[in-house]
C-alpha cells in the first residue's frame, strides 16, 4: 500500500512538473501592420497617383489626422525567437501624387523563414488532368 501510494505520487508529480514549461512551448511568429517587400518599395515612384500607390501597396494602414498628404505603411514582425524586424514607409503626396518616398527599417531584406519550400528546380508537381463530367444513368424528371 505504502509503494503504491508513493508511485502514484511520484506520476502526479512528473506529469505536473512537465508542463510547468521544462520543454519549450511552440511559439509562431507575430507579424502585424502591412506586408512591406522590396519590390512593393521599388515599385512606387514618384507621380503616381493615390489609386496606383493603393493597388501596389495596398491601404495605408494609418490615416494622418493632420495631414491627409501623408500615408504610413508599418509593418513589424515579432519572430518565435524573439527577435523584432521594424519596416516603413511614408508616402508623401502633393496634388493627389506622390512627392516623397521615406523608408526606415530594413526594407531590403526578409526575416529568415523558418522552414524553406524545395527551390523550384527540385519540387516535384505532377500536372493537371482534365476533368470528365460524370454522366447520369437516371432519366431526369423532363424524359
Amino acid at each position: 500500500m505504502q509503494n503504491s501510494i508513493r508511485i502514484v505520487t511520484l506520476c502526479c508529480v512528473i506529469s505536473l512538473i512537465g508542463g510547468c514549461g521544462f520543454f519549450s512551448v511552440y511559439k509562431r511568429d507575430q507579424p502585424q501592420g502591412n506586408l512591406i517587400t522590396p519590390e512593393m518599395v521599388q515599385q512606387v515612384q514618384q507621380g503616381m497617383t493615390r489609386e496606383q500607390v493603393t493597388y501596389i501597396m495596398g491601404a495605408p494602414l494609418m490615416d494622418n489626422p493632420f495631414d491627409a498628404n501623408q500615408w504610413d505603411y508599418v509593418y513589424q514582425l515579432h519572430t518565435a525567437d524573439g527577435q523584432v524586424y521594424d519596416k516603413r514607409v511614408s508616402l508623401y503626396f502633393q496634388d493627389d501624387q506622390v512627392s516623397y518616398i521615406d523608408t526606415s527599417g530594413d526594407i531590403g531584406t526578409a526575416p529568415p523563414a523558418r522552414e524553406q519550400a524545395p527551390p523550384a528546380s527540385e519540387a516535384t508537381t505532377t500536372p493537371l488532368q482534365p476533368v470528365t463530367p460524370i454522366q447520369s444513368s437516371t432519366p431526369s424528371a423532363g424524359d
